[in-house]
Protein backbone atom coordinates (compact mmCIF):
# COMPACT_ATOMS: atom_id res chain seq x y z
CA UNK A 1 0.00 0.00 0.00
CA UNK A 2 3.00 2.21 0.51
CA UNK A 3 4.26 1.90 -2.54
CA UNK A 4 0.65 2.58 -4.43
CA UNK A 5 0.99 6.14 -2.15
CA UNK A 6 4.25 7.20 -3.90
CA UNK A 7 3.29 5.84 -7.07
CA UNK A 8 0.09 7.82 -6.45
CA UNK A 9 2.15 11.05 -5.26
CA UNK A 10 4.73 10.95 -8.01
CA UNK A 11 1.97 10.99 -10.82
CA UNK A 12 0.15 13.56 -9.15
CA UNK A 13 3.55 16.11 -9.04
CA UNK A 14 4.49 14.89 -12.78
CA UNK A 15 0.74 15.87 -13.89
CA UNK A 16 1.05 19.42 -12.26
CA UNK A 17 4.71 20.26 -13.79
CA UNK A 18 3.59 19.41 -17.25
CA UNK A 19 0.15 21.33 -16.72
CA UNK A 20 2.48 24.16 -15.44
CA UNK A 21 4.84 23.67 -18.07
CA UNK A 22 1.59 24.17 -20.73
CA UNK A 23 -0.44 26.97 -18.95
CA UNK A 24 -0.37 30.71 -20.18
CA UNK A 25 -0.99 29.78 -23.83
CA UNK A 26 2.19 29.61 -24.91
CA UNK A 27 3.69 32.63 -23.27
CA UNK A 28 5.95 30.34 -20.94
CA UNK A 29 8.98 31.61 -22.95
CA UNK A 30 9.00 28.01 -25.03
CA UNK A 31 8.28 30.00 -28.62
CA UNK A 32 4.81 27.89 -28.78
CA UNK A 33 2.57 29.46 -30.84
CA UNK A 34 -1.49 29.82 -30.86
CA UNK A 35 -3.45 28.50 -33.30
CA UNK A 36 -3.66 32.09 -34.57
CA UNK A 37 0.08 32.97 -34.88
CA UNK A 38 1.29 32.22 -38.18
CA UNK A 39 5.17 31.09 -37.93
CA UNK A 40 7.19 32.26 -41.00
CA UNK A 41 10.18 32.19 -42.60
CA UNK A 42 12.80 34.76 -44.00
CA UNK A 43 12.13 34.76 -47.60
CA UNK A 44 8.42 34.96 -46.51
CA UNK A 45 9.20 38.09 -44.13
CA UNK A 46 10.96 39.50 -47.61
CA UNK A 47 8.16 38.77 -49.92
CA UNK A 48 5.46 40.81 -47.46
CA UNK A 49 8.31 43.41 -47.18
CA UNK A 50 7.84 43.69 -50.58
CA UNK A 51 4.12 43.33 -51.45
CA UNK A 52 2.97 46.52 -51.02
CA UNK A 53 0.41 45.94 -48.35
CA UNK A 54 0.90 47.71 -45.57
CA UNK A 55 3.28 45.64 -42.94
CA UNK A 56 4.07 46.32 -39.21
CA UNK A 57 7.36 44.91 -38.00
CA UNK A 58 7.08 44.36 -33.99
CA UNK A 59 10.61 44.07 -32.86
CA UNK A 60 10.53 43.08 -29.38
CA UNK A 61 14.07 43.28 -28.30
CA UNK A 62 15.48 45.54 -25.62
CA UNK A 63 16.10 49.26 -27.13
CA UNK A 64 19.74 48.62 -26.61
CA UNK A 65 19.31 45.39 -28.42
CA UNK A 66 17.49 47.52 -31.29
CA UNK A 67 19.75 50.10 -31.36
CA UNK A 68 22.46 47.76 -31.96
CA UNK A 69 21.01 46.55 -35.78
CA UNK A 70 17.20 46.38 -36.82
CA UNK A 71 14.83 45.76 -39.90
CA UNK A 72 14.44 48.02 -41.86
CA UNK A 73 11.17 50.43 -40.74
CA UNK A 74 10.57 48.09 -37.91
CA UNK A 75 9.51 49.34 -34.65
CA UNK A 76 10.76 48.55 -31.31
CA UNK A 77 8.47 47.62 -28.52
CA UNK A 78 10.41 45.36 -26.07
CA UNK A 79 8.07 42.44 -24.87
CA UNK A 80 8.40 43.61 -21.40
CA UNK A 81 6.04 46.80 -21.87
CA UNK A 82 3.69 45.55 -24.71
CA UNK A 83 0.99 44.48 -22.91
CA UNK A 84 1.08 48.42 -21.50
CA UNK A 85 1.81 49.92 -24.90
CA UNK A 86 -0.99 47.73 -27.03
CA UNK A 87 -2.65 51.26 -27.72
CA UNK A 88 -0.06 51.80 -30.23
CA UNK A 89 -0.94 48.98 -32.46
CA UNK A 90 -3.88 48.80 -34.43
CA UNK A 91 -5.88 45.35 -34.09
CA UNK A 92 -6.48 44.89 -37.71
CA UNK A 93 -2.36 45.78 -39.04
CA UNK A 94 -1.01 42.53 -40.85
CA UNK A 95 1.91 42.55 -37.71
CA UNK A 96 5.10 40.37 -37.90
CA UNK A 97 7.06 40.24 -34.66
CA UNK A 98 10.48 39.73 -34.12
CA UNK A 99 13.31 39.09 -31.89
CA UNK A 100 17.13 37.62 -31.81
CA UNK A 101 15.82 33.87 -32.45
CA UNK A 102 12.07 33.61 -32.07
CA UNK A 103 11.63 33.24 -28.43
CA UNK A 104 10.47 36.48 -27.43
CA UNK A 105 8.73 37.13 -30.44
CA UNK A 106 6.57 34.27 -30.03
CA UNK A 107 5.21 35.21 -26.86
CA UNK A 108 4.54 38.68 -27.92
CA UNK A 109 2.30 37.07 -31.01
CA UNK A 110 0.57 35.47 -28.48
CA UNK A 111 0.11 38.67 -26.34
CA UNK A 112 -1.33 40.24 -29.66
CA UNK A 113 -3.85 37.11 -30.60
CA UNK A 114 -5.11 37.06 -26.87
CA UNK A 115 -5.91 41.01 -26.67
CA UNK A 116 -7.79 40.36 -29.96
CA UNK A 117 -4.83 41.32 -32.74
CA UNK A 118 -5.82 39.55 -36.50
CA UNK A 119 -3.26 38.85 -38.97
CA UNK A 120 -0.09 38.35 -36.56
CA UNK A 121 3.01 36.25 -37.36
CA UNK A 122 5.94 35.57 -35.98
CA UNK A 123 9.28 35.00 -37.75
CA UNK A 124 10.75 31.97 -37.10
CA UNK A 125 14.07 31.57 -35.94
CA UNK A 126 14.09 35.36 -35.79
CA UNK A 127 16.73 38.01 -36.68
CA UNK A 128 19.39 35.03 -36.69
CA UNK A 129 17.57 33.47 -39.17
CA UNK A 130 17.23 36.83 -41.58
CA UNK A 131 20.70 37.19 -41.13
CA UNK A 132 21.59 33.51 -42.29
CA UNK A 133 18.88 33.93 -45.37
CA UNK A 134 21.15 37.32 -46.34
CA UNK A 135 24.71 35.79 -46.30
Amino acid sequence: MRGLTRLSVLCVMVTAVLVAGCSGGGGDGSGTLTPQVESITAAQLEAMMNDGQALVILDVRTAGEFTAGHLPGAVNIPLADLSGRLGELEQDDRIVCVCGVGSRSAQAANTLVLNGFTGVHNLSGGLATWTGALE
